[in-house]
This record gives structure tokens, C-alpha cells and sequence, in this order.
């Protein structure tokens, strides 16, 4: 794997998120799958918007996110990993970081790309949870039906 880095420990693993699994913000009933579990949604649909949770070990360090879909279209698909964290044992706002994100290139066809993250990000399960949010579309409303998100992952060590 071309962005696969030397692990500490000498170990990299692997979360891995099929398109399908992510969640639509609104709308559900515009999104569907039409190709072995990629996620894609109607034109007609008023978000573009869908996220889905990532599971992963406290402790852990994230390395790079991967993504692969496909691009169609002059409208690119945006996909970003999202760490959202409250205070341990008070109450407190939300505070939301976007760890890293990927924009398609727009060119037609099937693609991967790949995004590294800030060094030492590492995974606090404590006070924080950790999701991918993809955007199926450039601007915030509608869909762009030949945008497809086939698979999301998220490389890491322990």
C-alpha cells in the first residue's frame, strides 16, 4: 500500500467502512447502493451529507485515511475523518476537529487517494468519538448521482 507507513511496534491495522454503512444526515430514502455496498444518493435529495462511526482502540495512533469511489462529474465527493470530544466528567460544549479530509479529483472514472494525518494524532475513546463524514456533492444541498462512495479506511497502530 502506497501510503502505508513504518508502524511503531512494527504493526499497521486497518478500519475499514463500507459507503454503505454511512448514515444520511436527512432524506434517507435518497440514498441507496448500487454497486457492492457503495453509497451514492438522488439528485432530488436535500443533503448531500452522510457519516458513519469509526471504531478504534483507545490509545491508538491514526496515520492516513483512504478512500475510494467514483467520480463522474465535474462535482467532486468530500469525505473527512471528524474527532468530536466533550469533557470527561462535566458538562461542556462539543468540540468538533476535522483530523483530515479527501476531495475527489473530478476526473471520471474509479480512484483512491489518500490523506495523511497530523503526527502523534492519537485516539482518546475517553472524552472523544471519531466518525468519517462524507459529502456527496460540492455545495451543501442536492446530490450529485454519479458521485459514489464505495469504501472509506482509516490506517493506524496501536
Amino acid at each position: 500500500d502506497s501510503d502505508a507507513q513504518q508502524a511503531k511496534g512494527g504493526t499497521t491495522n486497518y478500519t475499514s467502512i463500507a459507503g454503505i454503512a454511512f448514515r444520511p444526515k436527512a432524506d434517507a430514502a435518497k440514498f441507496g447502493s448500487y454497486n457492492f455496498g457503495a453509497l451514492s444518493c438522488q439528485v432530488n435529495s436535500i443533503t448531500p451529507f452522510a457519516e458513519a462511526q469509526v471504531q478504534l482502540p483507545q490509545g491508538a495512533t491514526i496515520q492516513v485515511m483512504r478512500i475510494w469511489g467514483t467520480d463522474a462529474s465535474e462535482i467532486d465527493l468530500n469525505v473527512a475523518l471528524i474527532e468530536r470530544c466533550q469533557p470527561l466528567s462535566t458538562p461542556g460544549s462539543v468540540t468538533t476537529t476535522v483530523l483530515g479530509s479527501i476531495v475527489s479529483s473530478g476526473f471520471p472514472g474509479n480512484f483512491t487517494s489518500s490523506a495523511f494525518l497530523p503526527a502523534n494524532t492519537t485516539v482518546d475513546n475517553n472524552q472523544c468519538l471519531y466518525a468519517m463524514r462524507v459529502q456527496l456533492n460540492s455545495v451543501a444541498s442536492g446530490c450529485a448521482a454519479s458521485l459514489l462512495l464505495e469504501k472509506a479506511r482509516v490506517q493506524w497502530n496501536p
